[in-house]
């Protein structure tokens, strides 16, 4: 009985993340784009990390409910050979997956690996759309055609900086010791065709979506510096065709197709996760 209202209480509780994404998606999917360089990284989330590695003492409750404060020292090589060995499901340290979520504008990705986060604890999110370039810089590059820069380009990013906090937050999880792998999520609209970051992935889903899907859900968002008449038709779904044909062949991304709903989507991806988690 305990076990089926768990069940229940936590089916209810990824209708709420899922409602709860839909309602605050004009907020949640926005790409903001004010974004200065020195402002790439996700700046709490790194001084948490860092913040927990530097802690010293922790309370911990006994047997009987008092609190102590206990006083944590490095471990030796041969201890900490000894804590790796005794782990649970044969699970070492230093264990970090790195999961990519991509597809294209407004086909979900923010949803699902929100959903995610929530789902798998002590995980970790980066998304690309926070690595554009501000408005007015030099690397943008202007379209005559339809007054308006081109945000969908490479060179409308700075990729390389996202792949330096990839690696960088990969690093503080692994200096953590932890019983179970670590995971961060990776989100971004173009983030298996940028070869140094692609290689970094462990697992990828590919969110397949439709023109006609996408073009209607980028209508009810706001984005800065707003999308100006003709931009999507001439800028952002042919540059989409383009990049989704250079990874449609490829045999390491999972291609979630259109026509499911959001808790579907979600009940694949996280029990394909749970099964490659379960297998190492």
């Amino acid at each position: 009985m305990d076990d089926e209202n768990k069940k229940i209480e936590n089916g209810n509780e990824l209708n709420e993340n899922l409602a709860s994404n839909d309602n605050d998606s004009s907020q949640n999917c926005a790409v903001e784009r004010k974004i200065t360089q020195t402002d790439h990284l996700n700046k709490q989330l790194l001084n948490a990390f860092l913040e927990r590695l530097n802690t010293k003492t922790e309370n911990v409750q006994d047997k009987e409910g008092e609190t102590t404060d206990v006083e944590w020292v490095e471990n030796t090589a041969g201890e900490t050979d000894e804590i790796t060995s005794s782990l649970k499901n044969g699970i070492k340290l230093n264990n970090v997956f790195i999961i990519g979520i991509s597809g294209p504008s407004n086909s979900g990705k923010t949803s699902l690996t929100s959903c995610l986060k929530k789902s798998l604890p002590g995980s970790a999110h980066i998304c690309q759309d926070d690595y554009f370039h501000p408005p007015g810089d030099d690397r943008l590059t202007w379209i005559p055609e339809v007054q308006h820069h081109n945000w969908e380009v490479f060179s409308s990013l700075d990729m390389d900086s996202m792949v330096r906090d990839v690696k960088k937050i990969k690093e503080i999880f692994m200096e953590e010791v932890q019983d179970k792998p670590s995971i961060l999520l990776v989100e971004g609209f173009t983030i298996f065709n940028y070869g140094p970051l692609n290689e970094l992935f462990d697992k990828r889903y590919f969110l397949v979506t439709s023109k006609e899907t996408c073009q209607q859900r980028r209508l009810t968002r706001d984005y800065d510096p707003p999308d100006v008449p003709g931009y999507f038709d001439k800028v952002v779904w042919p540059h989409y065709k383009q990049t989704y044909s250079e990874i449609t062949e490829r045999v390491d991304i999972n291609f979630i197709k259109e026509g499911m709903s959001k808790e579907e989507i979600y009940t694949q991806v996280k029990n394909d996760i749970d099964i490659y988690l379960k297998s190492l």
